[in-house]
């Protein structure tokens, strides 16, 4: 094997520990996936909850293995060490004169690119993933886990809308203040959308529930479900 920079034996190297290091990671989410499921199947239930239940791990898959990473590369490394020293591939690479620290430069570079992988996953997919696995336990399953985690893209915002003219009088009806509760941000919007209408003095008159809201623009006749109080 070449002791050259990125040669045949950091390549042997590096491509040795990906192995170990996938093995090792896909075991552990595996087993606590496995652990969680079997605690937990008593609270699930409803109609096509298996489709639910399958979302929900797909989700807490990526989250679990972004946070489970780190140990399970440390692992790996103390794994494919004492696989080298078992089967005599170290000693023989120390008889042809490679240090110690040479075998480690491939160790870091694989570090180093899961680093900054993991960066990216945790930007794009996991806080997504994180978010999404707590709206399937508090909406479908109506079990309480990370609720600042669900909760934390939510915000609440008030608006006026002055409502036309009277026919009879020709004077302005009395304006309805309006409260918007928006939930994540999602394509461009905010999923799902629910707003209150306020009369004078204070005064809940109506409550409507939007899927979605986007912005830009004003709801003059919300089409979500109505709920009316007098």
């Amino acid at each position: 094997m070449s002791p050259r920079a990125f040669g045949l034996l950091d390549r042997y190297i590096a491509r040795q520990l990906v192995r170990i290091f996938v093995a090792t990671l896909g075991g552990v989410v595996l087993l606590y996936l496995a652990v969680d499921f079997a605690d937990r199947a008593h609270q699930f239930s409803g109609r096509a909850w298996g489709k639910a239940v399958l979302e929900l791990y797909w989700n807490k898959a990526a989250v679990v293995g972004y946070q489970l990473a780190p140990a399970a590369l440390i692992i790996a490394s103390a794994l494919f060490a004492t696989l080298l020293s078992r089967r005599g591939e170290l000693t023989a690479l120390y008889a042809l004169g490679v240090r110690p620290r040479r075998l480690a430069a491939p160790v870091a570079f694989v570090g180093l690119v899961s680093g900054c992988f993991l960066f990216f996953l945790g930007e794009r997919v996991v806080v997504q993933a994180d978010a999404r696995a707590e709206e399937i336990q508090v909406k479908r399953f109506q079990r309480w886990g990370d609720w600042a985690s669900y909760h934390s893209g939510t915000s609440w915002l008030r608006g006026q809308t002055e409502e036309p003219a009277s026919p009879a009088t020709g004077t302005p009806e009395p304006s309805i203040a309006r409260m918007y509760h928006l939930g994540a941000g999602r394509d461009g919007g905010w999923e799902p959308a629910t707003i209150l209408e306020i009369e004078p003095p204070f005064r809940l008159a109506r409550r409507i529930k939007e899927a979605s809201a986007r912005e830009n623009t004003r709801p003059r006749s919300p089409s979500g479900p109505r709920r009316q109080f007098t």
